[in-house]
């Protein structure tokens, strides 16, 4: 994971656009990916997963993630560390279900 946010951080910085990547801006671009994300499936009943759905859907996924990991890597957050603390804060809130 620290790799990945190596290499979306030397991306942005190659193309001079962390000026363009504070917080605020970066948490609206999130919103406007995963609006477009929605709206390949708003009215999706059945052919959600065909091959064209899928690689609309990878492209908009791969911007959010790449989005969520500009503004990691401003608020100097550690991606992995927080989605593992989340996961363990879910797993005392939802306990597995008995099967």
């Amino acid at each position: 994971m620290k790799a990945l946010l190596k290499k979306v951080s030397r991306f942005n910085d190659e193309r001079g656009w962390k000026k363009y990547h504070d917080p605020r801006s970066l948490v609206l671009a999130i919103c406007s990916e995963a609006g477009e994300l929605a709206h390949l499936f708003r009215w999706c009943r059945r052919d959600t997963k065909s091959q064209r759905v899928r690689a609309l859907a990878s492209d908009e996924l791969a911007d959010i993630l790449i989005f969520s990991l500009s503004l990691c890597d401003q608020l100097k957050l550690d991606p992995q560390r927080i989605v593992l603390n989340k996961l363990q804060q879910n797993a005392s809130r939802f306990p597995r279900a008995l099967q």
